[in-house]
């Protein structure tokens, strides 16, 4: 099937067409809550495109430092500057500076600890974290055992931000070693450059019984996607297996969309739970929509 690219913009949806009702139907991709289940997993790309990007450099770091060995896997390599506090990281072989990590002479794993990180290659991919200057910046803070929190602001936008502390059961070598729980907030901006598309038609959860607004795929398409996380969040290697998150959505034109993903396991199967336009549905999706 061609596709298309679609923004995230068309998954506003007035609440005022549905009545308050609560159904466990399964998978089917037609369903009342079907444009809150996109914003969910629109929610879970951005926020693990969050951490990978800059926490996971973070701790393969912190691991070269300790053990003086790449992570398994890795594509980057670690150069001390002059200034003994100050990392470069540069990225598939490539001689340009991805990242600069400054350690302030502290082990990420001391509490109390803070690390600085500013990242050169995210002009465009950015979340709305990219300021004037070319940059993306990052603290991460050690608060507890094995507890960090991790932050970023955009100074010249100071609506984009990400602010949430994350633990893990060890110190991590990269974030996907350990499972790990989750609580924070944030304000994103997704746009054409996030990549976030979808095959025409059925691919978004779009429900032809109750029609939105009609698709957007223009070439400035922007949407604002807030987060709060109501109960801590607890992840596996492959999903979000207990914790609540409210998701809003803004569009270009003011268009505002909200709902409430509740994760847990039923016997033994993996739910999700959506609260969108007054209707609770129950999902259960293939593990391959969340990691």
């Amino acid at each position: 099937m061609k596709k298309l690219i679609f923004y995230i913009t068309v998954i506003f949806f007035s609440a005022s067409l549905f009545t308050s009702c609560t159904t466990d139907e399964g998978d089917n991709p037609d369903r009342l809550t079907a444009r809150g289940m996109t914003m969910t997993d629109e929610w879970n790309n951005a926020t693990d495109a969050v951490l990978r990007r800059y926490a996971d450099i973070t701790f393969r770091l912190h691991h070269y430092i300790e053990t003086g060995q790449y992570c398994q896997g890795g594509y980057e390599t670690f150069i001390q500057s002059s200034d003994e506090n100050i990392w470069e990281v540069h990225q598939y072989g490539e001689n340009e500076v991805a990242y600069t990590i400054n350690t302030n002479g502290q082990a990420l794993d001391e509490i109390g600890s803070i690390w600085e990180l500013t990242s050169f290659t995210d002009y465009y991919n950015n979340l709305g974290l990219c300021q004037d200057d070319g940059t993306v910046n990052f603290t991460i803070t050690c608060i507890d055992t094995n507890s960090w929190n991790i932050y970023s602001i955009n100074n010249d936008i100071p609506e984009y931000f990400f602010d949430v502390n994350v633990t893990w059961k060890n110190t991590p070598s990269t974030i996907y070693e350990y499972p790990y729980t989750f609580a924070g907030k944030g304000n994103l901006c997704l746009n054409d450059n996030n990549n976030y598309y979808y095959e025409a038609g059925k691919s978004d959860y779009s429900d032809n019984r109750h029609p939105g607004p009609d698709y957007y795929y223009t070439n400035n398409g922007i949407v604002d996607l807030s987060f709060e996380t109501e109960s801590e969040l607890q992840k596996t290697h492959e999903y979000w297996s207990k914790g609540v998150v409210n998701i809003t959505v803004q569009n270009m034109e003011d268009e505002t969309s909200s709902t409430r993903a509740e994760f847990y396991r039923k016997n033994t199967a993996y739910v999700v739970k959506i609260t969108y336009g007054g209707v609770t549905e129950e999902w259960y999706p293939n593990y391959y929509y969340y990691y």
